[in-house]
């Protein structure tokens, strides 16, 4: 969990909040491929994070993805 924690100290930095900082660093420790969220706020600055291993969609964008 320790490895978690500095990442989400990390994605802090781009004005993400910490828990969803924390969310989206297990979601890339775990291999996520998306994480839907309908919070504008962590949509725009998780798409600041060049090196992001989880695309950020909101749930219509994901459903666009996936049907791709």
């Amino acid at each position: 969990m320790e490895r978690e924690k500095k990442r989400a100290t990390y994605l802090i930095t781009f004005g993400i909040k910490p828990l969803d900082a924390l969310h989206l660093a297990v979601a890339e420790t775990g291999g996520v491929d998306f994480f839907c969220t309908v919070d504008d706020r962590l949509l725009r600055n998780a798409s600041a994070v060049n090196d992001l291993k989880v695309k950020v969609l909101n749930p219509v964008d994901f459903i666009r993805e996936i049907e791709e």
